[in-house]
């Protein structure tokens, strides 16, 4: 086993449920994992039975980790709320979808959450400095 995590995000949108998603990420040769953005909290809570019997570690979850209520996992992104709104009401929903990322996260023994903590909107440049090199 490697001694290093793999996000879920590499497999849990194909697979058609967790224990078969566990079983890929096994199979790849890792016993630890990131809990992505795109889970469900029942996908959550099976997790947590898995690494209960001690059959996968978990280090880290991506926010939001479950899923906030309302989202699917389609839609599921570390942008579906802004932590940084302007929006009162959408950063309050960030700050309690956070919330319960990092109490997921404590329950699973994972030592960090990833968060997106805002975005600044920039024009690409891309091709520009393509085309000029």
């Amino acid at each position: 086993m490697f001694n290093f995590s793999i996000s879920t995000s590499w497999n849990a949108m194909n697979a058609p449920n967790v224990r078969y998603m566990l079983n890929q990420i096994k199979d790849a040769g890792f016993g630890k994992i990131e809990l992505n953005f795109g889970l469900t909290a029942n996908d959550v809570n099976d997790i947590i039975r898995i690494k209960e019997r001690g059959l996968i570690e978990v280090t880290s979850l991506h926010n939001f980790c479950p899923i906030p209520r309302g989202a699917t996992p389609a839609k599921a992104s570390p942008d579906y709320y802004s932590l940084s709104s302007k929006n009162e009401k959408e950063r309050r929903r960030a700050v309690a979808a956070t919330k319960v990322t990092i109490d997921t996260a404590r329950s699973l023994g994972a030592k960090a959450v990833v968060l997106h903590l805002g975005r600044v909107n920039v024009k690409d440049r891309t091709r520009k400095l393509g085309a000029a090199l």
